[in-house]
């Protein structure tokens, strides 16, 4: 702002100089007198010098106030028409520029999605996208309240499991699970945490096993003793071993086919599958769901943001990467830089549809925001030292025409 308001006062000096010269020209030819060729000539471009001088002088500063602080009509446009300049100049842009041809005129032109991608594919220019990506999405991270985004999860799985049965969802993925063998692990885990505990506690459960079978009968009393309870339970706790040892074991079979039949009664038995949607219903309306829920939400989201911010992790190296491929792919695949090329095109054409008006009313706010004077002094800073030459000019075109004029003169007369 300082360079421009220099440039324009030295312009001002400079056409106000010329001026002056004219002025003082013309006076030292009134003052010298006679009627001489030259001083003729000299004389008549002078006067028409300082007569253009002047006109452009109060052409171009009506523009922004009033000549000598004169009331003269239709001066001081600017300050006191800056509103409707405003509107115009905002109706103007969007109705000749921020236009649907324009836009699209100009993004076909520009290769916008190549020089992108290009930006985009050198690594310093993908870590840095990456890194103020990742941490956008750290502060995105930070705005959520696990309790708020708990309550809206199980409210919404609420309303969904009341307008729908999950028993036949639940069943397909379970036959689905058990015939691709995906269950196959947690079984193992089931099978082998059950023998280590049969293991730890055979004697509590020989100990049980002979009160019970004492319980039920007399007979069961005389026959029942410590040492075929214990050999009871240790057959048990081979049977678990032989189990847990062996994936193809007839016990692991007969579960599988005890979950198989549970998927088709989940598909297709009515009964079952109220069942199953009732403790659903009772799973999600229970407080205790919604407090864990929402504490697995706030592990989650604090892993998520220490792995976001967290610039040698693999979640943010592989962000990087990932910029940098897109980039590449922008660049060389010529399908893939349609597509972008496209969504670009329909988000500017969107913009340009429902918000160019918004640029007409940016223009018109902020303009009425300012003081007519202030808006006077921003114009005329920004152009001025242009207009300045106009009065340079009508000095020089007055001079030359003075001349023409006194020589068209001699020549009449």
């Amino acid at each position: 702002m300082d360079e421009r308001l220099g440039r324009l006062r030295r312009m001002k000096a400079f056409a106000t100089g010329l001026l002056a010269v004219a002025a003082g020209v013309y006076v030292a030819t009134v003052v010298v007198g006679g009627e001489g060729l030259l001083l003729g000539y000299v004389r008549a471009a002078s006067e028409a010098a300082m007569v253009g001088g002047l006109a452009d002088w109060f052409a171009v500063t009506a523009l922004f106030r009033r000549p000598l602080g004169l009331p003269i009509p239709h001066t001081a446009l600017i300050p006191t028409k800056k509103d409707a300049l405003a509107a115009n100049l905002g109706t103007f842009m969007t109705e000749h520029f921020l236009t649907r041809d324009a836009i699209r005129d100009r993004l076909s032109g520009a290769g916008v999605i190549p020089r992108l991608g290009a930006w985009l594919a050198d690594p310093a220019h993908a870590e840095a996208v990456s890194r103020r990506a990742c941490a956008a999405a750290a502060d995105a991270a930070e705005a959520v309240r696990p309790e708020a985004a708990a309550g809206a999860l199980v409210e919404l799985a609420s309303h969904d499991a009341a307008r729908r049965s999950y028993a036949p969802l639940l069943g397909r993925l379970l036959a689905e699970t058990v015939e691709s063998g995906t269950h196959r692990p947690l079984v193992d885990l089931i099978v082998d945490q059950s023998h280590r505990w049969l293991r730890a506690n055979r004697d509590v459960l020989a100990h049980w096993l002979k009160e019970t079978v004492e319980a039920s009968s007399v007979v069961a009393w005389v026959f029942t003793t410590d040492k075929r309870a214990r050999r009871a339970i240790d057959e048990l706790v081979r049977l678990a071993a032989q189990v847990a040892g062996d994936p193809e074991h007839e016990l692991r079979r007969t579960f599988d086919k005890l979950l198989l039949g549970l998927a088709d009664d989940l598909r297709g038995n009515d009964s079952t599958a109220a069942s199953v949607d009732a403790a659903i219903g009772r799973f999600l309306a229970s407080e205790d769901t919604r407090r864990w829920v929402e504490d697995v939400l706030a592990d989650a989201l604090a892993s998520l943001r220490a792995l976001l911010r967290d610039p040698d992790s693999d979640l943010s190296r592989n962000a990087a990467r990932w910029v940098a491929d897109v980039g590449r792919r922008a660049v060389e695949d010529a399908a893939f830089q349609d597509r972008l090329g496209d969504a670009v095109e329909r988000a500017a054409l969107y913009v340009v549809d429902n918000y160019a008006g918004e640029f007409t009313s940016l223009v018109e706010t902020t303009v009425a925001g300012w003081d007519g004077a202030d808006a006077a002094t921003r114009i005329e800073r920004a152009v001025g030292h242009d207009l300045q030459f106009i009065r340079v000019n009508g000095t020089l075109v007055g001079a030359l025409a003075g001349v023409a004029i006194h020589a068209l003169a001699l020549v009449l007369d």
